[in-house]
């Protein structure tokens, strides 16, 4: 699955442990849910229209530099000359 990160929850992973491992389709997921320390970050990830929470060990997070440069842009730190 390709999506964009919309929002690192507040919240560790000790939160929502039992909620995740109900609707977790898969063995494989439940067994590293199960197995993730409690602070791990819990993130939600929009695809299209529908958002999913994973926990971060998970996901094969690719960082772009063109997103790095716009998040710097839109804090206002970075400016354009």
């Amino acid at each position: 699955m390709k999506g964009e990160i919309a929002e690192v929850d507040k919240d560790r992973l000790e939160a929502h442990r039992k909620r995740l491992i109900s609707i977790a389709q898969r063995e494989e997921m439940k067994d590293l849910i199960a197995a993730a320390p409690n602070d791990e970050w819990v993130i939600k990830v929009r695809s299209g229209q529908k958002e999913y929470d994973y926990i971060a060990s998970a996901l094969g997070i690719i960082v772009r530099s063109v997103n790095i440069f716009l998040s710097l842009l839109a804090s206002g730190r970075l400016q354009r000359d």
